[in-house]
């Protein structure tokens, strides 16, 4: 992997956020980013490996959203591989996180956290209004503590550009939650 194959893997959605725990989630053959087509109310098989440098007290599976399916973190460092199946919305995502427990080196967080880029239904894209105003406005509420920590981080900095994309971000979110 170089830096032009790995932007555009992020640019695909092919990502996860990470401070730690490594994940990689899968479902129907398909990874973050890709699309699955499933007949709404049909089960899809998921499966998700975890690779932590400490344990992590909570694993979910999420269909847009809201938790489908949740279970106990890997209690010592190491891989662990969780299966499952999920119930096909009409349109939305899947995705999974991992989070929660004491840190340590080498998380310097304030608990262990990972989550994936969608995997998506039919196409990219949320499909369920309510999924897409809900999802806006956690976003609008994270775009609030990344401005706070930019403020107290960098203060007197101008960071022109980054405001920009701050103020972007803001307009195009705030047009999907309500």
């Amino acid at each position: 992997m170089n830096l032009t194959s790995y932007l555009a893997a992020v640019r695909g959605g092919r990502s996860f956020v990470t401070n730690g725990p490594l994940i990689k989630f899968k479902v129907a053959d398909a990874e973050a980013g890709g699309t699955i087509n499933a007949t709404p109310g049909a089960a899809v098989t998921w499966e998700l490996d975890v690779w932590s440098p400490l344990p992590v007290e909570k694993v979910e599976v999420l269909v847009n959203g809201k938790a489908v399916w949740s279970g106990k973190g890997p209690d010592a460092a190491g891989r662990r591989t969780y299966t499952g199946r999920v119930e096909a919305p009409s349109g939305g995502w899947v995705a999974a996180r991992v989070y929660g427990g004491t840190v340590s080196w080498p998380v310097m967080d304030s608990y262990p956290f990972a989550h994936t880029a969608p995997v998506w239904f039919t196409r990219v894209g949320s499909t369920d209004a309510g999924a897409a105003r809900a999802a806006s406005r956690d976003l609008l509420r994270w775009m609030d503590v990344a401005e706070k920590r930019l403020n107290e981080g960098y203060k007197g900095t101008p960071a022109a550009r980054l405001r920009r994309r701050f103020a972007e971000a803001r307009s195009i979110l705030g047009k999907h939650a309500m």
